[in-house]
């Protein structure tokens, strides 16, 4: 079985952390309709956890698809 590419893996984890913030931006219509103001908080809550993963995910994702330099000798 051959290993997948650091590369690849970064661009498949950063599209995860995009499919994330739009899903949750999806649904911020649903989070203001809340009956009660609890429930509004608690969803604000856990959208505000998502873009935190989202971003920790956005980060890991582009170290993974840096890829050092290397010099060319002549």
């Amino acid at each position: 079985m051959k290993k997948t590419p650091k590369n690849i893996l970064g661009y498949v984890i950063i599209l995860l952390a995009v499919l994330i913030v739009i899903g949750t931006l999806i649904t911020i219509p649903n989070t203001l309709e809340a009956k009660t103001t609890g429930a509004m908080v608690g969803r604000l809550v856990g959208m505000v956890i998502l873009f935190l993963v989202a971003f920790v995910l956005f980060r890991v994702g582009r170290k993974l698809v840096r890829v050092k330099k290397t010099e060319i000798e002549v």
